[in-house]
C-alpha cells in the first residue's frame, strides 16, 4: 500500500474532528431558548413579508373564512402592531365587502 497505516488514522481523525465540530454547533444551537414571543415575532415577520410582496391577495387570503366580528377583532390587533398599522387600511377596504 503506498500511504500506508498513518492515511487511515488520518481520515479517522479527520473523520472525529468534523464529527465533534458538527456536535458543537448543534448543542449551541439547542442550548438557545426559544420562547413564544420570539415564535410570534417570527410569524409576524413572515406574514409582513407575503403582505408585502403582494398585499391584496394577502389580505383575501388572510380574510377568506372571516365574518365581520371576526375582522374587527382583526382590524383592533393590527392597530396595536406598528408594522402592521399601515395596512389597516386594507383591512378596513375588505370590511366593506364582507356581508354580515
Amino acid at each position: 500500500m503506498i500511504f500506508g497505516d498513518w492515511y487511515l488514522k488520518y481520515l479517522e481523525k479527520k473523520a472525529l474532528l468534523r464529527e465533534e465540530n458538527y456536535l458543537a454547533k448543534k448543542n449551541e444551537r439547542k442550548s438557545i431558548p426559544i420562547s413564544t414571543d420570539d415564535v410570534q415575532i417570527s410569524y409576524r415577520k413572515k406574514m409582513i413579508q407575503e403582505l408585502e410582496k403582494n398585499k391584496f391577495d394577502f389580505i383575501d387570503k388572510h380574510t377568506k373564512n372571516m365574518d365581520r366580528q371576526v375582522l374587527e377583532d382583526t382590524i383592533d390587533s393590527w392597530l396595536k402592531h406598528s408594522e402592521m398599522k399601515k395596512y389597516v387600511t386594507l383591512l378596513k377596504l375588505k370590511r366593506r365587502t364582507i356581508k354580515n
